[in-house]
């Protein structure tokens, strides 16, 4: 496991309480809940800026469709979701 560091943050009042109901019902210490939302922020937070990231490169490569073409797929799309209910409502008569 790697070494741990002390972070410092003010926060209300109410955010101790809640941190300290939850450490008691989870029977854990309030810095190991604070340390694993942190640790999931973090995560979760990059896991969004690398998929913004990704979608600029493909804007920047030409890889996108127009609106035209998004509009004309679900066009589609819909086109066949109704044909089928249209089907099966006649399938049920």
């Amino acid at each position: 496991m790697s070494k741990s560091v002390v972070v410092t943050a003010r926060v209300t009042p109410q955010i101790v309480e809640a941190l300290d109901g939850l450490a008691k019902r989870m029977g854990r210490s309030r810095a190991s809940i604070v340390a694993e939302a942190i640790r999931e922020y973090a995560e979760e937070q990059a896991a969004f800026l690398d998929f913004v990231e990704e979608g600029e490169r493909d804007i920047d490569e030409g890889r996108c469709l127009t609106r035209e073409e998004i509009e004309g797929w679900l066009d589609e799309r819909i086109a066949n979701a109704n044909a089928l209910a249209e089907a099966k409502r006649a399938k049920a008569a």
